[in-house]
């Protein structure tokens, strides 16, 4: 049976994909409101975020402390470990030393992410924690294992928490330059289906959320607040391993050459060791692109099997126990905020997007926290027991 989403006014709803949309949505739950989450596809892992927009995962202990805090409903007491990160380096007897130890030359496409990394690595006076695990249990507390295709899905009922999986979004309606309602293709044979709530979020989603706004002056409202970033385009690069008995349990930072012909055409690439159980070994490596590099594909294809290269050198035998790959290329994988003062609301909705880092992220929500903390009560953590309807 089709569920009754247009005739309730829903406390707050959540348009985008990724982990910002991912926190709010379930921090909003938690906060004993009822919560429609408008998505595309499943919620991002820690592992999507690291692919598509460069995620080391390092968070400051304020705000990591108040995400684990806030975020309640699932089993989430767990210490969180300082974010290690190393560093190959092939002309020390050492191999890997802590990151910051050796001299580093950055190359100019890279140089702004990594000087940025190297604040979180521990033991700096500003240590950042390792959000990697605490996410993947949040993220699988929402997976639902859904088959593609437009679902529906009813995950609680006190308070209600339904997410909307792949139904086009075909407007969003504005009264008094405020929006109010969104509106959803058809479910099956049926009319489309407007959904009011009393408090949009709008994070990063596949569709241009000003051009579904009709009247064009609160289109160019919310297209004012979203513009103003520069992007630096990557690539993800996953791979399954057999056995690999050298794995890192650190983040590792590999150099592409030893000895760049120009120091300021160096190239890096971060990446991590996932072991899924005993026998399941998978890394996730990124990697920035120069902007000579984007405009020749042949020139990524080069740099992608230089990264395995490269790890085989800080590795050996890596490349001989990959047993599968998937290759993503990411036009947006980091972002630069052009715009020194930005708004984080427009036309009465709360903006948020994952695109520049998970510290930005974790910080943006947490004032969205902090900002309600008087609107509602939080409740206590509740075991999980969903029950799912198409």
């Amino acid at each position: 049976m089709e569920l009754d989403l247009h005739n309730t006014e829903w406390d707050c709803c959540v348009v985008g994909n990724g982990v910002a949309a991912l926190w709010v949505a379930h921090w909003m739950w938690s906060s004993k409101k009822s919560v429609l989450w408008i998505t595309s596809e499943e919620p991002y892992g820690p592992e999507r975020a690291m692919l598509q927009h460069g995620w080391a995962w390092g968070i400051d202990r304020l705000s990591a402390d108040a995400l684990v805090q806030e975020l309640q409903g699932f089993e989430n007491s767990m210490d969180l470990s300082p974010l290690e990160v190393v560093y190959f380096d092939a002309r020390s007897s050492k191999r890997f030393r802590r990151f910051g130890e050796a001299k580093q030359e950055w190359g100019a496409h890279e140089k702004e992410y990594f000087n940025k990394l190297a604040s979180q690595v521990a033991g700096d006076s500003n240590e950042k924690l390792d959000l990697w695990a605490w996410h993947s249990k949040l993220c699988a507390f929402h997976e639902t294992g859904a088959s593609s295709g437009p679902t529906t899905v009813e995950l609680f009922k006190e308070p209600r928490f339904v997410r909307v999986q792949g139904w086009p979004l075909i407007e969003l309606k504005t009264q008094d330059k405020k929006i109010t309602s969104a509106v959803l293709s058809g479910f099956k044979a049926s009319q489309p289906k407007e959904i009011r709530a009393r408090q949009f979020f709008l994070s990063d989603f596949d569709e241009y959320l000003p051009g579904l706004i009709k009247d064009a002056d609160d289109s160019q409202t919310l297209a004012t607040a979203l513009k103003g970033r520069a992007y630096r385009a990557g690539f993800g690069l996953k791979l399954w391993h057999k056995d690999l008995e050298s794995s890192l349990q650190q983040t590792a930072v590999v150099p592409l050459l030893v000895n760049p012909a120009e120091k300021e055409g160096a190239s890096h690439v971060l990446g991590r060791f996932l072991r899924q159980d005993s026998e399941s070994l998978q890394s996730v490596w990124v990697g920035l692109l120069t902007d000579e590099e984007v405009e020749d594909n042949n020139e990524i294809l080069k740099k992608i099997k230089q990264t395995k290269r490269a790890v085989e050198r800080a590795i050996p035998g890596f490349v001989g126990s990959i047993t599968r790959e998937a290759v993503t290329f990411e036009p947006r994988m980091l972002a630069t905020d052009l715009v020194k003062n930005r708004k984080d609301a427009a036309l009465g909705a709360v903006l948020l997007s994952d695109h520049n880092g998970s510290e930005r992220t974790a910080e943006s929500v947490v004032r969205v926290f902090r900002g309600s903390e008087n609107s509602g009560t939080k409740t206590k953590s509740r075991s999980k027991d969903p029950e799912v309807g198409v």
